[in-house]
């Protein structure tokens, strides 16, 4: 079994985090990687700190 982890800053835009992640599914299955971890939310950011409209001063990507 091949295992890959992925680290990258996750922010609160989904679509770019989105991206991001087909980017490296698409790069480990060429490399016939049978299991990718990610950080924690990496989809969705660290709500709500991240989500634009909340309180947070926090900027997205």
């Amino acid at each position: 079994m091949r295992l890959a982890a992925y680290q990258f800053a996750v922010c609160g835009e989904l679509n770019h985090n989105l991206e991001i992640v087909k980017k490296t599914v698409i790069q480990a299955a060429e490399n016939r990687v049978d299991l990718i971890v990610f950080p924690e939310c990496a989809l969705t950011g660290y709500p709500p700190h991240d989500i634009a409209g909340s309180d947070s001063t926090n900027v997205l990507c």
